[in-house]
């Protein structure tokens, strides 16, 4: 007979709201630009699929400890890069190679 997980355990999968983003020290850069370096590695390795929706900005600030300005730099430089599409609303998006490849 299966047992049901005890009520303080859940079920459900949780998402790594960090995307594994490492920040360290402000000596190895600011941390806007560590955020877009690590996001932007992952993309390029395959890890980010296109389509990919990254975690709103609030909520990576908060699981990073920083503040949400650091985070919001971080996408629009990702989005002007062209890693990255931003739809008010709907959250960031992953971009394929090909967008990037028309950016100018």
């Amino acid at each position: 007979m299966g047992q049901s997980p005890p009520d303080n355990e859940s079920t459900s999968v949780q998402v790594d709201q960090t995307l594994g983003i490492k920040l360290r020290s402000q000596l190895s850069g600011p941390f806007y630009r560590q955020i877009v370096d690590q996001i932007a590695a992952k993309i390029d390795a395959g890890v980010l699929a296109p389509g990919h929706r990254l975690p709103p900005s609030r909520v990576l600030a908060t699981a990073l400890d920083t503040h949400r300005n650091t985070v919001v730099r971080a996408f629009d430089e990702l989005i002007a890069k062209g890693y990255v599409t931003g739809h008010v609303g709907r959250g960031s998006f992953v971009q394929g190679r090909e967008a990037r490849a028309v950016q100018p």
